[in-house]
């Protein structure tokens, strides 16, 4: 049994040993850290000296307590810790104690630490409810510090905090850090993924003057600092007015004071751009060194060196590793960018798997860079198209605005704009455009790829759908399984390049070639339809004359809707049945011959559909016979429906009308021959086009469904050698990801917290709990200007700093103390000027927090994000606030709104 172990012995990382913190920092400390010197005195001290003494005391005293009861709990939680802090520490514990800190010197200032054994994890997130005692000095204060650790076990505030947690008292020990001070010039705390945005390609840095436990505290407003982890760039830079900090008693040479910042230092910056190079390169270490999983670090600095004071894993924030979903990326976006959710809504519907995401974003890059090439777009071929966000993907605006400068018309402009915001559609529109240029578009298509020109890359198209049925469809599941893993990947690389060429040949003509022509039409009709039909345009390209295969897919459908509904016994197996298992009866049934033949060949002609989104997660009719179930339900719950092919024949007569109206009306005028031969050839490629653009999709989800069916291979192969916990994980992972973690090269901790990130947060979108923002910048929300009014400022709305996220509204509570605190009520919006730990049972109560002075890192901060609660920080929000107002708070903008008339009168 030891009492003691130092941070370089190699007890000192087990967690059973020296707790979270302790174990944390001998890790450090054996990687080569920069680490202060120390030790730890073991759990095995903890029970040697607490557990054995006054154990059962102790369970007695808390098994009698009434939870519920907030002075109860106090008095039980004040008798347990004057138990442990009138013990006497054991001579060989003491003894052990006061050798090693002679060690570091008979008048070491050392900081002394709880190191709970469930502190640092994700479950129990202990964080800041155990005691810190800084600048001790001498044998007899550091014995007095280590009970007064051991008996910060059993606060009220931790004590109810683990009631809450449902967490059994009796298996939570103690270990406490006894650690070298550092005399700080600058200290503070590094978060290795931003906290709030979730954005894992992101450092954020709070700094302040003096020892770090002014930020930990939230008594003051540090500088915040935000680095790009890839290249340690400055990405932003908040001088925060660091009112206040804390040193050691310069009087009695132990202990600490806070003393009032000069101007000066209030204004100072506390570190430039070379030393957050140095220590944003410490964190990315310090990261990887824990699995890559994000990390809280506390460091300070000191004559020139930075030390690591501590590191644990962030906990409280629903981290995405989105940057990694986009690691398949050949170039990067400026940091400025804006990204647009428009594209997506038309073509990406839905929730997006980050595994869909990498295997359809990369095959429509690659794709669409090869054809901006072949365009001589080089500057478009360089820009990134996609991103992907919390589940959704977005569009570059600079890359459409780029690509309507060099290859749309001005007057076709304001249609093909829709993507964009429209400030930035306006500025668009005004762009010069280079008609030469635009030819030279068409002769390099002509003279470098002839099959992409305005006829033939229909043809090309063509070609897949008509030949390349069995190529699309791909291999099925007996034959995946007779391929080696190397293999594996090979055939889902080639799916990919397969499906790479063909959205090659697509591209020219949706863009070039079709844009051109609708674009044509449309300007046609505008300047030479002289009629009064105002729907001339939607009624020429409806009714087509060529059935798309959608719509033989529904005529199938519903064919086999009317077998079922022309029998009795069919219509009554069908209603008595359970979704999954009707078509299985069907097949055995006297009367059903026709009906399941019907359904065999839906299967064969269109089993790889079913779903509205298109993502791998979503299940096709074959893989799911209740999608065709539902389908049935809505077709047999109506008295003969009418079929589909009616209303097109309706809609195809109303097309010819449309058609001979406008030629008759061409034919009338000047030139009218070729005014209406013009028009019968824009609007016999349009009508072709629509065909083909409605139909390829049922061809590339012929591709799609072959895809899935190799990961699926894929996941059991990964779920049989457990490294996965379910076949549907896959998803959540990218391919690059997966096939990383088939070589077995992935932190299991790092890929475990990827699946269960992505998941909650694709589950939140799916269900539409969580809707991501039509545009986005910097990880947030961006706004239109047009979307912003002009004029005065409201003077009911309170910018702040963005701190937790999410929007509330309620009553505000104005608490400028910790006794103030029982007159708040569920649902209250908390308005003070900091929180500590002392605060923490009131977050289990309150629906929204608003401080006046801390960053993001602030206790009021961490502990918000923990439990949900949105969360701003707001200067003077105490004077400008009345208590008992009813406000708004927006956790994503950092505006707080007073939604009656309480502001004025508190101003």
């Amino acid at each position: 049994m030891s009492y003691i172990v130092e941070f370089s012995e190699p007890a000192a990382v087990q967690r059973a040993v020296a707790g979270g913190k302790g174990a944390h920092l001998a890790s450090l400390t054996t990687a080569g850290f920069t680490v202060p010197p120390g030790f730890v005195v073991t759990v095995d001290a903890f029970d040697a000296a607490v557990t054995r003494n006054i154990g059962a005391d102790v369970e007695k005293i808390l098994a009698g307590t009434d939870f519920a009861d907030a002075d109860a709990v106090e008095e039980a939680a004040a008798k347990v810790r004057a138990l442990v802090t009138d013990l006497d520490v054991p001579a060989d514990i003491a003894s052990a104690i006061t050798a090693a800190y002679n060690k570091l010197g008979s008048d070491a200032a050392v900081a002394v630490r709880s190191s709970g054994t469930a502190e640092d994890m994700a479950e129990a997130s202990f964080a800041g409810q155990y005691d810190t005692y800084l600048d001790v000095v001498g044998t007899t204060a550091v014995l007095d510090a280590v009970k007064r650790c051991w008996a910060s076990l059993y606060t009220t505030r931790a004590v109810a905090y683990r009631s809450g947690k449902e967490l059994d008292t009796s298996t939570v020990k103690l270990a406490v850090v006894v650690q070298e001070m550092v005399e700080a010039e600058v200290s503070g705390v590094m978060f290795t993924a931003n906290p709030f945005t979730t954005a894992t390609d992101e450092l954020v840095i709070n700094a302040s003057w003096g020892l770090g436990e002014g930020i930990v505290s939230g008594i003051l407003t540090p500088d915040q600092f935000t680095l790009d982890k890839a290249d340690l760039t400055v990405r932003d830079v908040t001088i925060g007015p660091k009112e206040v900090r804390v040193v050691r008693n310069p009087e009695t040479g132990q202990g600490t004071v806070t003393l009032d910042n000069d101007e000066a230092s209030r204004a100072r910056r506390t570190l430039d751009d070379a030393a957050l190079v140095r220590l944003g390169d410490i964190g990315r270490r310090i990261e990887e060194h824990f699995d890559s999983l994000p990390q809280d670090v506390e460091w300070a600095y000191a004559d020139d060196t930075f030390y690591v004071l501590q590191s644990r894993a962030v906990t409280g924030v629903d981290f995405t590793w989105d940057d990694d979903v986009d690691a398949w990326q050949w170039s990067r976006p400026h940091a400025d960018t804006i990204w647009t959710r428009g594209f997506a809504d038309e073509y990406w519907t839905g929730a997006i798997t980050p595994l869909f995401y990498s295997v359809r974003g990369a095959e429509q890059t690659s794709s669409y860079q090869r054809s901006a090439k072949l365009w001589g777009a080089d500057r478009l071929a360089a820009l990134p198209q996609f991103k992907y966000h919390k589940a959704e993907v977005y569009f570059n605006v600079e890359n459409q605005e780029e690509f309507l400068r060099y290859t749309c018309p001005p007057m076709f402009r304001a249609a093909a704009s829709g993507y964009l915001p429209p400030s930035r559609a306006a500025a668009v529109a005004e762009d010069p455009f280079s008609w030469a240029g635009y030819a030279k578009i068409h002769a390099r298509i002509l003279g470098l790829d002839i099959t992409q020109s305005f006829h033939k890359w229909i043809a090309s198209v063509e070609d897949y759908m008509q030949n390349r049925i069995e190529e699309a469809d791909g291999l099925g599941d007996e034959e995946l399984r007779k391929l080696t893993d190397r293999a594996l990947q090979k055939y889902i690389d080639d799916r990919m390049e397969f499906v790479e060429g063909l959205l090659y040949n697509m591209w020219s003509g949706f863009q070039i070639h079709a844009s051109l022509v609708l674009n044509g039409l449309g300007t046609l009709l505008a300047k030479w339809y002289d009629g009064d039909n105002q729907m001339i345009f939607v009624d020429l390209i409806t009714g087509l004359p060529q059935r798309t295969i959608t719509l033989q897919e529904n005529l199938d459908l519903w064919d086999l809707a009317a077998e079922i509904r022309r029998s009795p016994a069919l219509r009554k197996l069908f209603e008595q049945s359970e979704p999954h298992e009707f078509f299985d009866k069907l097949a055995v049934h006297p009367d059903g011959a026709e009906a399941h033949r019907r359904y065999q060949q839906l299967l064969k002609d269109h089993g790889h559909r079913g779903h509205a989104d298109r993502d791998f997660i979503f299940p096709r009719r074959i893989e799911d016979p209740s999608i065709d179930y539902r389908s049935l339900q809505a077709l047999l719950s109506g008295d003969g429906m009418q079929r589909p092919d009616e209303q097109e024949r309706k809609q195809a007569a109303k097309r010819e009308a449309a058609t001979a109206d406008v030629i008759a009306r061409l034919e009338a005028k000047p030139f009218g021959r070729l005014r209406a031969d013009l028009f019968r050839m824009l609007l016999d490629y349009a009508h072709r086009f629509m065909v083909l653009r409605d139909d390829e999709r049922h061809y590339v989800d012929r591709a799609t469904m072959s895809k899935k069916r190799a990961f699926l291979e894929l996941g059991r192969r990964l779920l049989a050698r457990d490294l996965i916990e379910r076949l549907d994980d896959v998803y959540f992972l990218t391919k690059d990801e997966l096939y990383e973690l088939m070589a077995e090269r992935a932190p299991q901790a790092l890929v475990r917290a990827k699946i269960a990130g992505r998941r909650k947060q694709f589950e939140a979108f799916d269900r539409k709990d969580a809707i991501p923002p039509m545009y986005l910048q910097h990880g947030r929300e961006w706004i239109d200007p047009t979307e912003i009014s002009g004029g005065d400022v409201d003077p009911r709305a309170l910018q702040g700093l963005p701190t937790s996220p999410g929007t509330v509204e309620g009553r505000a509570r104005v608490v400028r103390e910790l006794d103030g605190i029982g007159c708040l009520e569920k649902g209250d919006i908390l308005i003070t000027n900091s929180t500590d730990p002392g605060w923490t049972p009131v977050f289990a109560i309150i629906g929204g927090l608003i401080l006046e002075t801390g960053g993001m890192l602030a206790h009021g901060s961490c502990l918000s994000r923990e439990y949900g609660l949105p969360a701003v920080t707001v200067a003077n929000a105490c004077s400008h606030i009345a208590d008992g107002a009813h406000i708004r708070v927006d956790g994503h903008t950092g505006m707080v709104s007073v939604l009656d008339d309480e502001l004025a009168a508190a101003r």
